[in-house]
């Protein structure tokens, strides 16, 4: 099960196919409603009283999936403003994972592909 409510996980979803759409409006209007940040960010409090970002709480797979869907549009995306706002959202993540001294082991120096 999900850590996040359906209609959260359904609309990230549906964003992340929009942006690898080949139709530029359909990106474009992803492109404006990207909210995968302030999503990922939000913190939620654990039942020992701690505070962690909600994507943290994900189960392992579910964080994968979103992981490497991010990094393979990373990777295909050819507009720019796009291609930035994708990787603003990996940076975050790697920023949430360090944070929490976890790995994220898709970004790391075995694969700078991605950042050229």
């Amino acid at each position: 099960m999900s850590a996040l409510p359906a209609e959260v996980h359904s609309e990230l979803a549906q964003l992340l196919n929009a942006l690898q759409s080949s139709d530029n409006t359909v990106r474009s209007q992803a492109e404006d409603h990207l909210v995968f940040r302030r999503i990922a960010s939000k913190t939620r409090k654990q039942q020992n009283g701690e505070s962690i970002e909600l994507f943290l709480t994900l189960q392992q797979e579910e964080g994968y999936l979103i992981r490497e869907k991010l990094l393979q549009t990373l990777s295909s995306e050819t507009t720019n403003p796009v291609r930035n706002k994708i990787g603003d959202a990996v940076a975050e993540i790697a920023r949430e994972y360090s944070d929490n001294n976890s790995a994220y082991a898709e970004v790391d120096h075995d694969r700078p592909f991605i950042w050229v």
